[in-house]
């Protein structure tokens, strides 16, 4: 409808804008285990199931991919970083996999990381709720 709460109206934008921006390749800090962050550019399919990070420039390097469903936690902030040793702080994202391995990213600003976290959860907790329908 067009009378969508204007709040609700631009977190839907948001997250648009989001996959859109990932769709096409966001470059992203991950935290490296020895300190310091590496740069990445972050993907995400169209389906919004799997998160891709390729180091250093387009073609050269591979990808690791990360289906949505073996992300356990999104955790905002500095919150367990140090139990994976990772360096995070208040502006840092980490994914929890089923693996028992975390990935730490580092953001610019709070908007981008609760842009992040926010949107990843949304899509796997969407991707859970499939699953769950299925017989």
């Amino acid at each position: 409808g067009e009378h969508a709460e204007p709040a609700v109206k631009s977190a839907q934008d948001t997250v648009k804008s989001f996959v859109r921006a990932l769709v096409k390749g966001q470059e992203v800090h991950l935290l490296s285990v020895n300190g310091g962050t590496a740069r990445c550019t972050a993907f995400l399919d169209r389906k919004l199931t799997t998160l891709s990070l390729q180091r250093g420039i387009q073609g050269e390097s591979k990808r690791r991919y990360i289906p949505l469903e073996d992300i356990e936690q999104v955790l905002v902030g500095q919150q367990l970083g140090e139990d994976f040793d990772l360096q995070t702080h208040e502006l840092c994202v980490t994914l929890v996999l089923k693996s028992r391995q975390a990935i730490g990213f580092s953001f610019a600003n709070d908007e981008e990381r609760d842009t992040f976290s926010l949107c990843l959860a949304l899509f796997i907790d969407g991707l859970r709720g499939k699953a769950a329908k299925q017989p």
